[in-house]
C-alpha cells in the first residue's frame, strides 16, 4: 500500500504526514523520495510511500491485496517481498476485517494481557 504498485491517494498524505522519518523506518517505510522513483526501495530496503492524485489510487488495502493476488497470478514482475508479505497479511484478513468492522478500529484494537501461543516469558 502506498507503493508504486498501488499508489495512494495524495488527498490522504497531510494526515501521514505526521509520522516523522524514524516511525516510518520501524515498519520498512521511508517519505524521502527520489523525484523520478523508479524503484521499489531505497538502500536500506524501505519502501517508498508514493502518493498520486490521477490514475489508479487506492484508499484501501485490501484493494492493493487484490491487484497485487491477480497480479501475481498472471505471472507479472512484482518485487516478491511485498507478494510474500501481503499473501500472509491476507491470511487473517477476515478476523482483521471483523474487528474493523465490529470496533471501528485498525487491526486488533487492545493488547492482551496474555499471548495466545508465547509463554509467559
Amino acid at each position: 500500500m502506498c507503493t508504486l504498485i498501488c499508489p495512494c491517494d495524495a488527498k490522504f498524505k497531510s494526515g501521514w504526514s505526521k509520522l516523522d522519518e524514524a516511525d516510518l523506518n520501524k515498519v520498512k517505510r521511508t517519505a524521502v523520495v527520489p523525484k523520478d522513483v523508479e524503484k521499489f526501495r531505497d538502500k536500506n530496503r524501505n519502501v517508498y510511500m508514493i502518493w498520486k492524485s490521477t490514475g489508479t489510487i487506492f484508499t484501501k488495502f485490501v484493494d492493493c491485496l487484490a491487484l497485487l493476488e491477480i497480479a501475481y497470478l498472471k505471472d507479472k514482475d512484482l518485487d516478491p517481498d511485498e507478494v510474500a508479505e501481503l499473501t500472509a497479511a491476507n491470511r487473517a484478513f477476515s478476523i482483521v476485517k471483523y474487528f474493523e468492522s465490529k470496533y471501528k478500529c485498525s487491526g486488533i484494537c487492545k493488547p492482551p494481557l496474555f499471548y495466545y501461543f508465547l509463554d509467559l516469558s
